[in-house]
């Protein structure tokens, strides 16, 4: 759910400062816990605010599905795949 509010369709990434943003937003109006909030501030918040403050935004980058795909069907048939975007699992067989 978080990962979807920080990621960019149209360029394939995700960004932290979009993701700190959005925990930040969901502990304001409590959609989670204090303690969740607390762990995740110890555990990397700090670390990719540091990045932040140095003008370096930290960017993961997901390859689109198809393009996943094809690379995939080199090796595996694709059994089945989830449709959710957010969390794209798939049951391969080696070919």
């Amino acid at each position: 759910m978080l990962s979807l509010e920080a990621y960019d369709e149209n360029t394939s990434q995700m960004s932290y400062t979009k993701l700190i943003q959005t925990l930040k937003k969901f502990y304001e109006e409590k959609k989670i816990s204090k303690f969740v909030f607390e762990f995740l501030d110890q555990n990397g918040i700090d670390f990719f605010q540091f990045w932040e403050e140095i003008g370096m935004d930290m960017v993961q980058i997901f390859p689109k599905r198809e393009h996943l795909e094809s690379l995939l069907e080199k090796n595996f048939v694709i059994i089945s795949r989830t449709e959710d975007a957010g969390i794209p699992l798939y049951f391969l067989k080696s070919k």
